[in-house]
């Protein structure tokens, strides 16, 4: 029942309750004491005493389900949740309709809209610790790309690195890069009328200019001086007006940083650093393409900066500047950018502006605190190979698919699944009574025919996502590596000298075609031109002499 509150705290003498008490006084207990032991009233028991039996519950209203199926079904609700997979409340009612269906439980829930009630379901959340939550979008490569492979490699090469230079917390550093723009994305709850339909707040413009900040931070709490790159022809000194002190300005065409800019950051990097060969620096960052290049290896291999680069997409999960910095600053940038549109009102917010307002929020951001417990937070510093668990990545176990070697023929492939014996799903449910599952699924009543007496199961009639394995041509894919290491230097210029081979052939092939266009050529004959040109004069004679 929707409005029905239970009026008091009574609880039922079970079957149990009532042998232990029938023995107690046979001992020689009186029936006040065992009442009062049971904490339960001494009529209830001197009524279940003569009576002989016990109940289960109390009043006219009782569960559906018992506590062992309601503890099922709400595991397999955490499961789901726990992969990215979450149910929502219509997909619980219809989980829940299956359910007592296909297991026959006798049940008031409706057979037209084949789904439980809307007031069961949100009391079988409060009875088992649910709720419902609005999820972060996270999209299928971040899931893929952390995994424990993965992870486990960037914490191999950690390991061999600081072996062997002994970093210390104010040596390792973090950097990346963020979008600040002239619109904040979100804005601050403001104070109005109740139930009023539609609320706005003022906003410089409908779409804002990005402006890329490059913000490092070290696992000491130092932060090196920000960069701001902003998507300009020119360079003009107002633009840095307010900015952090020490701060930098870079421009390109699109606002974002790229191979050229990143070689400039570091260089103002090491001056704020001083790396030197007796205490080198190790610089943790993304896989972006403006980072890994021969360039940017050749100038740290040279002032001792030694590259880790995370693992690809798995930022979120792995990256400092991430998990504990990034959002309060856009939170305070955000209030900052707020504040000045109120105390100029008709201005809008441009270029000219980021600068100072960034500083504000930078400012109030940086602390020792927030950067030595992102570090922490990351396994990085100290370092923890545990500090993510199964349940981190679980979600990573929908699309793992098993290994052949692109070279295995598609014979290999078969004789290598045939030899194979079938192994159980996540889920536990073999293939076979998946297809049970479907066929069932697709009769209106869930029959049950080939299975009764026995108990169905939540992950059953919705099963642990798992994609099939499919083989297909696997690209060079990214990994955590030691940019500086000798090998990665090494393909890199492989690459490069491969690239340049490439455009050589083409610039001498198209070099090659224009000669020999321009000998095919023919030069025209004195007597061939001595013709044409009596011809054109005999036909514009005419013309003129008339």
């Amino acid at each position: 029942m929707r409005d029905y509150k239970r009026k008091s705290d009574r609880k039922p003498v079970t079957s149990e309750m009532l042998a232990e008490a029938q023995e107690k006084i046979a001992s020689g207990m009186s029936k006040r004491k065992v009442a009062e032991h049971f904490g339960i009233d001494e009529s209830t028991l001197r009524k279940r005493l003569k009576k002989g039996t016990g109940v289960s519950a109390l009043g006219r209203f009782k569960c559906i389900l018992n506590q062992e199926q309601e503890m099922e079904l709400a595991q397999h609700c955490n499961l789901l949740s726990d992969m990215f997979y979450g149910l929502t409340l219509s997909s619980l009612r219809s989980l829940a309709f299956k359910y007592v269906q296909l297991n026959k439980i006798n049940h008031p829930f409706s057979n037209e809209t084949q789904m439980a009630g809307v007031d069961w379901a949100i009391n079988f959340l409060k009875r088992n610790n649910l709720s419902l939550r609005l999820p972060q979008k996270t999209s299928v490569a971040r899931i893929m790309g952390f995994n424990r492979v993965k992870c486990d490699l960037f914490f191999n090469n950690l390991t061999e690195l600081q072996g062997k230079y002994k970093f210390s917390p104010t040596q390792i550093y973090n950097m990346d890069e963020t979008g600040i723009t002239t619109v904040p994305n979100k804005a601050p709850k403001i104070v109005t009328t109740k139930g009023k339909r539609a609320v706005g707040k003022v906003s410089s413009a409908e779409r804002g200019q990005l402006v890329t900040a490059v913000c490092c931070m070290n696992a000491a709490g130092n932060y090196v001086p920000p960069a701001l790159i902003f998507p300009r022809k020119r360079e003009k000194e107002e633009l840095m007006n307010g900015a952090p002190p020490g701060s930098v300005m870079f421009i390109s065409d699109s606002g974002y940083i790229n191979c050229e800019l990143f070689v400039k950051w570091l260089r103002h990097f090491q001056n704020h650093v001083g790396a030197t060969k007796n205490k080198p620096v190790l610089l943790i960052l993304d896989n972006h393409t403006s980072h890994i290049t021969l360039e940017n290896v050749q100038y740290c291999r040279e002032n001792s900066i030694h590259l880790l680069s995370l693992p690809p997409h798995s930022s979120h999960k792995m990256q400092p500047l991430d998990r504990c910095y990034f959002k309060s600053l856009k939170d305070f940038y955000g209030t900052y950018c707020d504040q000045w549109m109120m105390s100029n009102p008709g201005r809008v917010i441009t270029q000219f502006q980021v600068a100072q307002l960034f500083g504000k929020a930078y400012l109030k951001n940086s602390t020792a605190e927030k950067a030595v417990k992102a570090f922490e937070v990351c396994g990085i510093v100290p370092m923890d190979r545990l500090k993510f668990g199964e349940e981190d990545f679980l979600p990573s176990e929908v699309t793992d698919q098993k290994f052949i070697s692109p070279s295995a023929s598609c014979d290999d492939i078969g004789s290598h699944n045939e030899q194979q014996p079938p192994q159980p799903s996540t889920s536990g449910v073999s293939k076979a009574s998946k297809t049970d599952v479907q066929e069932r699924e697709c009769s209106p009543c869930g029959s049950s025919e080939n299975r009764e007496g026995t108990q169905y199961s939540p992950s059953e009639i919705i099963p642990v996502p798992k994609v099939e394995f499919k083989r297909k041509r696997m690209g060079k894919g990214k990994k955590s590596t030691v940019l500086t290491s000798t090998p990665h230097k090494t393909a890199l210029e492989m690459e490069r000298n491969s690239k340049v081979n490439v455009a050589n052939r083409k610039l001498t092939f198209k070099t090659g075609t224009k000669e020999k266009k321009e000998k095919s050529k023919k030069p025209e004959s004195s007597e061939k031109q001595f013709v044409l040109g009596a011809t054109w004069i005999m036909r514009i004679l005419p013309q003129k002499t008339g």
